[in-house]
């Protein structure tokens, strides 16, 4: 048997994503692009504000997910840069 695979960081990223689509789309009447989204920051954080407005609580829940996963520290383990 083979051995179960963990999802890498992009991969529950845009599980998440997609899961804001048909709330947000319900609630604002927005059309969630999950690729722009991925790859604009500018776009991400526009989103990720709105959500965070929502009346739904999974949908600001899902915000909150992905704004501390993209906009916060990415690897708090890294050492830091020699100067």
């Amino acid at each position: 048997m083979s051995e179960p695979t963990t999802p890498s960081a992009g991969d529950s990223l845009m599980n998440y994503a997609l899961r804001m689509v048909i709330p947000i789309k319900r609630e604002f009447g927005r059309s969630l692009d999950v690729q722009h989204f991925l790859h604009d920051l500018a776009y991400a954080k526009e989103v990720l504000e709105e959500a965070r407005q929502s009346q739904n609580p999974k949908l600001r829940e899902y915000a909150e997910y992905l704004g501390s996963r993209m906009m916060g520290p990415r690897n708090a383990a890294a050492p830091s840069p020699a100067m």
